[in-house]
């Protein structure tokens, strides 16, 4: 799903980034091109949240979170990530659907969710410029 902004000054039509893809993601967190892997969900102390996994890393990029996470058993945390069986799209609605211990789970967010969490962490040409943050 791309979002096209239209310039009220002169009626000209500006691409905006996708923020559900790898590219954006990478970009936001500096990631190089041959670090990135595949998407994932990360449990952390039984909460789940989609991710980014990163090739030769127990680290991983929540994506609602919006930071860095790394994937570690201690005494006090709990977080593991699971490559993603199946990425589907319904209803404007983004579905993750990885497997903990045979049991399919699916974690689903939006695309505006996204906009929500990235928006205002990260500059967007064309729309960071004239948006008024509260």
């Amino acid at each position: 799903m791309e979002l096209i902004l239209f310039c009220m000054k002169n009626n000209e039509k500006k691409k905006l980034p996708v923020l559900f893809s790898k590219k954006f993601i990478a970009h936001v967190f500096n990631i190089p091109e041959n670090k990135i892997s595949s998407w994932g969900l990360i449990k952390d102390n039984g909460h789940y949240s989609p991710c980014l996994l990163l090739k030769g890393s127990r680290n991983v990029v929540d994506l609602i979170g919006a930071e860095f996470k790394s994937c570690l058993k201690l005494s006090w945390t709990n977080v593991q990530s699971f490559p993603v069986k199946n990425v589907s799209q319904k209803k404007g609605k983004i579905i993750f659907t990885a497997i903990d211990n045979g049991e399919e789970i699916s974690v689903e967010f939006s695309h505006e969710d996204l906009k929500n969490i990235y928006f205002k962490r990260c500059y967007i040409p064309g729309m960071t410029d004239k948006h008024t943050f509260l």
